[in-house]
Parts: C-alpha cells; structure tokens; sequence
C-alpha cells in the first residue's frame, strides 16, 4: 500500500490526506477486495503504537480524510494507511510525514 499524499486543505489547523484505491485484482490484496482502509497518526515516525483515526472500528471506503482534532500550527505528524480485506488487515504503508501548515503561494 503507498502511503497517503497531502492534499491542499491542510493548513495550521487540520490536515488533509488522501490515497488510491487498491483494486481487488492487484496483487497487494490477494485477489480480495479492500472492506476498509485504516488511517493512523503519530508524533514520533519510530513510535510501536499509532493512534487509530478512521477504519479500524468500522468499516471505511472513503478516500480521503480532514484531520482537525489536536492539530498544533506548525506541529509535524506522521499518517499511515492500512488496507483490510476478507483476510485481514495488510501491513501499514510507509508514512507520509506531514506538517500543520499551509503552503506559501
């Protein structure tokens, strides 16, 4: 699974990530289609545990997320993606690391 991308929403207060959909055909997901994918966040990219922000208790197809809750301006997060299908959940993408701030035009 690649890891979210950042979108053009984020800014001081939240942020914004997005991802591709796997298709059932690839070989990423044995064939199954996805039921859910699993959205987490950190503040430390080495951190053994990662809070859970969407997918985990439910089953999730959207493609894209806001995250607003405990956003510090300028505060750099980590989010990664996990994709679920009949067989389980896979293994988390790479991180995307991700500041609280919007680009500069």
């Amino acid at each position: 699974m690649n890891p979210p991308l950042r979108n053009p929403l984020t800014n001081d207060l939240q942020l914004h990530v997005s991802w591709n959909q796997l298709a059932a055909d690839e070989l990423l997901t044995g064939g199954s289609a996805i039921i859910s994918y699993g959205l987490e966040i950190s503040e430390d990219p080495l951190a053994t545990t990662w809070t859970p922000l969407i997918g985990f208790n439910y089953n999730v197809l959207q493609t894209e997320f806001i995250i607003q809750t405990n956003i510090v301006k300028q505060g750099v997060y980590y989010v990664r993606l996990s994709a679920k299908n009949i067989y389980g959940w896979g293994p988390p993408s790479e991180y995307l690391e991700i500041a609280a701030a919007g680009i500069p035009e």
